[in-house]
């Protein structure tokens, strides 16, 4: 049974529609690591990820915008390495065994292909079906991640930036932090009153480094915020900075695990 397995994956391996995937996901994957490994570092730089997602964004949005060039290009690609393997570059019919699905569309203006299965055209039905797809696919899922990063940015950049908030007019402080406060409100309940945080963040400037990181900045805060100038209190700051040290101490897993507990049907399956 093993040889027999071995075999067919070595039929299915020593195939070009197969080297043409792997020169295509090498491509893809090779834009989206850089990304990937910033986002999952703990305390990485939100402006830098989202600069990153935008040019991945431009980068899968061109390869789809000019297909036929770009699918031609990796073909090409997938024809050199098929000579250096003894692999005969033809593009073989192959229903395959995973159906074509339909593509959520952002824009009613987008491309929507029809999954094409004509056994005389097996290089178009690879490029409907295969590139086409997988980079709908991507773009799809790199825009809903680059609109949640940049609305997440737009709300708290200006926290992130001690030197600009100097500069800052009274009234565009004044509009950020009541921005803030929208967001941190549930219901009736608000964590920060807005005009409060922008007489504090006006005080704070005056008492820290220009050079200093949020983080150290919000450790600062937990440490003096009592003792501030003129005996003001940077409460609001201290809410933000206080909420920061107890997020890091929660463990991902215990609460996926406590909700799907509470959320979870109960069903007993032994009756």
């Amino acid at each position: 049974m093993t040889k027999y397995e071995a075999e067919c994956l070595c039929k299915h391996i020593n195939n070009f529609k197969f080297l043409f995937s792997i020169v295509f996901w090498y491509d893809l994957l090779n834009q989206i690591n850089p990304v990937s490994k910033l986002m999952q570092k703990v305390n990485f730089d939100i402006s830098a990820a989202l600069k990153l997602l935008e040019r991945l964004l431009m980068y899968f949005t061109n390869l789809r915008s000019n297909d036929d060039e770009a699918f031609e290009k990796f073909i090409l690609e997938a024809t050199e390495l098929a000579k250096e393997i003894d692999v005969e570059p033809v593009i073989e019919h192959s229903q395959g065994r995973i159906l074509a699905r339909r593509v959520r569309r952002n824009f009613s203006y987008e491309n929507v292909d029809e999954p094409i299965n004509d056994p005389k055209d097996p290089k178009l039905h690879l490029k409907v079906n295969f590139f086409n797809f997988i980079l709908d696919v991507a773009i799809n899922r790199v825009t809903e991640r680059f609109e949640q990063l940049k609305e997440h940015n737009d709300i708290f950049l200006f926290l992130y930036e001690i030197e600009k908030i100097k500069i800052m007019t009274r009234n565009e402080l004044i509009k950020h932090c009541a921005d803030l406060q929208l967001v941190l409100t549930d219901g009736d309940s608000a964590y920060i009153n807005g005009i409060e945080m922008a007489d504090e963040l006006t005080v704070l400037t005056t008492m820290v480094q220009s050079n200093l990181s949020p983080i150290e900045i919000l450790k600062f805060v937990i440490n003096t915020g009592d003792f501030a100038p003129n005996g003001y209190r940077l409460s609001g700051l201290a809410m933000i900075a206080i909420e920061h040290e107890l997020a890091e101490q929660l463990n991902d897993v215990d609460v996926v695990k406590d909700f799907a507990n509470t959320k979870a049907r109960k069903c007993n399956f032994n009756k």
